[in-house]
């Protein structure tokens, strides 16, 4: 079993990293549509998507936005993490996103601010600005790999 544990407020540093790759997949696709009612016909019709200024079903630009949540939670400052906020631009749409964050400022009263870029073969996609509470002391996890959903 894999542990995770998290990096303490004191533990971060202004321009620490963190870095998640997943490939944007059709069942990725159809499971957040399901999941958040979001039956957009860009995101679920092919047909559609053709005449589209994309000419291709797109993602979800909130699967961008839960791929931070989901480095914020699990890395980066990790378990224990409180997500405050995010402000996200989606300038293009791409099915391979990496997700990179950058802790961009530390405040006296615990918030940390983290710059996000998603980038598609060079391109940014998408562009936020979470704001999160990393913990005071120490949290380790115990769940395994495949139930964080990475392999």
């Amino acid at each position: 079993m894999e542990l995770i544990e998290n990096r303490t407020f004191e533990e971060i540093e202004i321009g620490d990293t963190a870095l998640l790759e997943r490939t944007l997949t059709e069942q990725d696709i159809t499971l957040f549509a399901v999941m958040s009612g979001d039956i957009n016909p860009a995101h679920v019709d092919p047909e559609y998507a053709m005449s589209s200024r994309f000419r291709e079903v797109i993602g979800h630009g909130m699967w961008s936005g839960a791929l931070i949540s989901t480095v914020l939670g699990t890395d980066f400052p990790g378990p224990g993490t409180i997500y405050l906020s995010q402000n996200l631009r989606f300038p293009s749409a791409g099915p391979e996103p990496v997700a990179q964050l950058a802790v961009k400022a530390r405040f006296v009263a615990a918030p940390v601010a983290i710059r996000a870029r998603f980038a598609r073969r060079g391109c940014c996609a998408v562009f936020g600005s979470p704001l999160s509470v990393a913990g005071k002391e120490k949290v380790t996890d115990g769940r395994d790999a495949a139930r964080r959903g990475q392999s």
